[in-house]
């Protein structure tokens, strides 16, 4: 098959070569008979008009032909041309929903990630901050129940070396703290009311760090036993039958209210909504509860 049969098809191309042979062989005739120089009204003549029409309405018909294909040519072009692009428009959009759907995948998948992160720090902070209250709690007690005694005198002495004991280990309860409200500060986007929870923090750390700042300045001086009026701070911390106002406000209080927030706080961490839900594991909040008063 020749390369005008390929582009114009075979049908196409026998028909205009038919009509080709046609409209030559019309011309051709008229030319020998033309070339006789007949007469008019003679057979010749008429013969001649004949073929010469003939060959005219040939050309035509492979004109008409040729238009024909050409405009069908260009309209399944056309049709072709918006199929392709249909089908590039529809790959574009499926591409465009399937980025969408793993673009919010991702969020979800990060979303729960921050969740579970967030869940752990405010686990492992509760529990820190448990822990040292708990050994502020020790402490106290411990000190009410050892460390006072009166003398021959009637006056209240504490015994320093339960002073001592106790202190260090308030210290340490107090340097905890001060780690733990360190913690909220600089990590303030981690924590969903990290201002709060500083404030709490602040409070009861300071609290502790005006007991500990007492026995530094007041044991120093002494080579012995102390005299409990002397120690104010001490007085208001270990207090008498009931906790003091300020020992209840500036260190139950706050760990109350801290407690309350971190566990408001996992609840809506574990429980906010996540597209697609994707539900944190329940579970109770591992932190030591605090020893009771």
């Amino acid at each position: 098959m020749s390369l005008w049969s390929r582009a114009i098809g075979a049908p196409l191309a026998a028909l205009l070569g038919f009509l080709g042979l046609l409209a030559g062989a019309c011309l051709f005739g008229f030319w020998v008979i033309y070339g006789r120089n007949p007469g008019p009204s003679t057979l010749d003549y008429e013969l001649a008009k004949t073929l010469l029409q003939m060959g005219a309405v040939s050309v035509a018909a492979a004109i008409v032909s040729l238009l024909a294909f050409n405009y069908q040519h260009r309209t399944q072009a056309s049709q072709r041309e918006l199929e392709t692009e249909r089908e590039r428009r529809h790959r574009t959009a499926e591409k465009d929903r399937d980025e969408r759907r793993q673009e919010m995948r991702q969020n979800a998948e990060l979303k729960a990630r921050r969740a579970d992160y967030v869940d752990e720090l405010l686990k492992s902070t509760l529990s820190r901050v448990t822990e040292s209250y708990n050994a502020a709690k020790r402490a106290r007690r411990q000190l009410r129940a050892l460390a006072r005694y009166e003398n021959d005198s009637g006056e209240m002495m504490v015994r320093a070396s339960v002073y001592d004991e106790w202190m260090a280990r308030l210290n340490d309860a107090q340097l905890d703290l001060e780690s733990v409200k360190r913690d909220v500060d600089v990590s303030r986007g981690a924590y969903p009311s990290a201002k709060e929870m500083f404030v709490c923090l602040k409070r009861m750390e300071d609290y502790l760090r005006a007991v500990r700042k007492e026995y530094e300045e007041a044991r120093w001086q002494a080579d012995g036993d102390l005299p409990l009026d002397s120690l104010e701070r001490l007085v208001d911390f270990i207090g008498k039958k009931k906790a003091s106002k300020a020992f209840s406000e500036e260190l139950q209080d706050q760990y109350a209210e801290l407690r309350r927030m971190v566990r408001s706080n996992l609840l809506n961490a574990r429980f906010a909504p996540v597209t697609p839900p994707e539900a944190a594991e329940p579970g109770a909040v591992d932190a030591p509860s605090p020893t009771p008063e």
